[in-house]
Parts: structure tokens; sequence; C-alpha cells
């Protein structure tokens, strides 16, 4: 099979790739000798992880079977301190790659998440609306969720997905369930990891989009690697009217249950060497979205009238520097650093207020493999969190 992306990962999680060629041949090179597992994940197909041992001398030669089935192997990084084959995952995990978020025309990770057992989605309204996300009968603030490694939460714990887009998503990955001895604190219910898209072929998609309520979006994307280089980009634009009909009860014409966001997002990775890589993923984003309250909703009329002022804007900025370095199958180090800046601002009757999150995060870790069932990871981890907001208080 050709064009297929092959895996070898080291005893201490350090994963490489190469791709297929027209034939359906790979190859690694400089690769230390010791003990591997190869996998090539394939929509529609199952492979179990291959063993492999690299001597001094002669390159193994083996050959990797695809059987049909419907769970596609996949290696996820959400599920322990490395990187794990979903077939060798002892949580409960589930993982949607971006062909699953495509063939369904999932735009939101929203939506996405209703097809995950377990969780509860709960959207306060149309496009664009508070939503919130409940683990197993457990808090909205119980989740984590984590970008490419970035903390998305905000201070306390909760977190509102209406407006965080698949577009530019190469997997996504829930593990349900306490997560707190890997994640810390945060991950009470689950962890929601979203893994952006970079390298592969050279690519370029679009996306135009129009429908009722006044809705469009544009997403515009390219991926792809030349030589030791590989890339990301991709940009989304939508916009929708919501319900503009006459508020039930009254005379009055909903004008602001309008919803607008945009988000850029970039990554980049460089191959140092065999053993060496180097990533940056940038990511920004802003949305504004009108509230005209809950009109209509009450029996004895107590929330007749339309809220024409309230309207909350967001603002957020992401960013991440991971290196990784194999000293041989046995032993890796992964350092990464992050920092999150989510600004909101909400516009009221009673006046404007604010809050906002800034976080930065550094991580560095040493896994080393004594055998192939016995590993251990021993690692650092430095947060710096600050959290403010105007609702209550000055």
């Amino acid at each position: 099979v050709a064009h297929v992306t092959v895996l070898i990962r080291s005893a201490a999680g350090h994963v490489r790739q190469a791709e297929t060629d027209a034939e359906g041949a790979f190859a690694f090179t400089d690769v230390a000798p010791g003990v591997y597992d190869v996998l090539a994940p394939v929509d529609g197909f199952r492979t179990n992880p291959v063993k492999v041992v690299v001597g001094d001398h002669t390159p193994p030669d083996i050959q990797i079977t695809l059987l049909l089935s419907g769970l596609t192997e996949t290696v996820v990084i959400s599920a322990g301190y490395v990187d794990t084959p979903l077939s060798e995952t002892p949580g409960s995990v589930t993982t949607l790659t971006g062909a699953d978020l495509a063939s369904r025309q999932l735009t939101t990770v929203a939506q996405a998440l209703q097809m995950v057992p377990g969780f509860s989605v709960a959207p306060t309204g149309g496009a664009g609306s508070l939503t919130s996300l409940f683990p197993r009968g457990g808090d909205s603030d119980y989740t984590l969720v984590l970008l490419d490694g970035v903390r998305l939460n905000s201070m306390g714990g909760g977190f509102d997905f209406g407006h965080l887009e698949t577009t530019g998503l190469e997997q996504l990955e829930v593990v349900r369930g306490p997560q707190s001895a890997v994640f810390g604190a945060d991950a009470i219910g689950g962890v929601i990891q979203l893994r952006s898209k970079i390298g592969g072929r050279p690519a370029a998609s679009g996306a135009l989009e129009t429908g009722n309520y006044g809705t469009n979006r544009l997403a515009l994307g390219s991926t792809g690697s030349q030589g030791l280089f590989s890339w990301g980009a991709h940009v989304e634009r939508s916009s929708s009217d919501g319900w503009t009909g006459m508020a039930p009860g009254t005379t009055d014409r909903v004008t602001n249950d309008n919803d607008a966001s945009t988000a850029v997002a970039v990554a980049t990775g460089w191959t140092l060497s065999d053993r060496s890589t180097l990533r940056v993923d940038g990511r920004v984003s802003s949305d504004d979205r009108g509230y005209p309250g809950p009109f209509g909703s009450n029996p004895i009329g107590a929330f007749a009238g339309i809220d024409r002022v309230s309207r909350g804007r967001n603002h957020n900025g992401l960013g991440s520097i991971a290196f990784t370095h194999a000293w041989g199958p046995q032993s890796t180090l992964r350092v990464q650093a992050t920092y999150a800046d989510m600004r909101a601002n909400f516009t009221s009757a009673w006046g404007d207020s604010s809050s906002g999150t800034r976080r930065l995060t550094a991580h560095a870790q040493v896994d080393h493999a004594f055998s192939s069932q016995v590993a251990t990871s021993v690692g650092v981890d430095l947060t710096g969190e600050r959290g403010d907001s105007t609702y209550v208080v000055g």
C-alpha cells in the first residue's frame, strides 16, 4: 500500500515515522540496536504492533499485513507519560482522527465530543454559545483540555467549548476517568488532548460553506514536509446571524443572537537529526457573540424582554516549543515550554467586566526502559498561573 505512514517506537516511547513508496516499501536509517515496535496506522485497517530486534550488522526485513477492521491502530499521547499504541493502552480511551472529523462534517470539538461515550455536552444556545462538558456525571471543571500540550482551561478548571474548531486537527484523544497521576489535579474526570496536523505529503485544502441563519464558514489550510522541515498552517473564519425571529410573548425582534470567530494556527517542525526533533506551535483566536437573554423561557414572563446590550468577546493566544532527543532505544529526553494568554470581556446593561488567565509551564522528562516489561519516567513540571476577574469585585 503506497503513501502509508509507518511508525517505529522505541522501548522508551520515542516515535519516528517514514512513508511507504509506490510499492509499499519503507525504511528507517540510523536505528540504534535494540527492541522496537513497528506500526502502520491506516484508516479501515488493523495492524498489531510488530516487535523488531535491531542488531549491530544485518538490518531486519519485516512485512506488515493490513487486516480489515473497524478499529484503526494509532499512537496516543494522553494515556501515560510516553506515546503508547492504542491497543496497548490500559485506560478508557477514544480517538477520533482528522478523517473521522471530516467524514462526519464535524466543525467544532463540541460536536465531536458528542460521539464520545460517558461525556455530556451541554450548549446553552446556538452557534458560539457557552458550551460545557460533564464527564461521567462530574462537574464541568473536572476535565483537562490540552492542545499540543498547552493547557486551555481557565483558572479553576472551567472551559468553554463554544468556539473550539476542528480545523487543522490531526487527532482528538479522550481519556475517561481520573488522570491526576499523569496530569495533576486538573484531570479529575478525564483528559481531552487535541493534536494539530503537521507534515506528510505537501497538500492544501479549503472549504467554503453557507447555510441557514446566515451562517458562513471559510477554512483554508496546508500541511507537508520538505527535507528536514515540516509545517501545518490553518485559518478559519465563521459567522452566524443566529435566530432573528420575534421573541415569544413580545413584539420585539431578536437582533443580537449573532456570533463570529476567527482562528489561525501554525505548526512547524525540524528534524535536527535521526534522534532529535524540534517543534513550535502557535495559535491565536478571537470571537464575538451577543446574548439576547432567556426571553420566553419562563411561563410567568419574568424574562419577557430582549437584552440587546449584553455581548461577550474572547481573545486567546497560545504557544508551545518542544524538543525530543533519543539517546537510544532505551532512553529519551523530552522538554516542552508552553504559554497561554486567554482574555475575556463582557458588556452588559450593568456595565463592563473582564476576566483572564495567563499560564506559563515548563516540563522536562527522561524516560528509560530497563527491559520490555519495566520502564520508568522521571521529570519535573513548573507552572506559573495568574487569573483575574472584575465580574464580582474590582
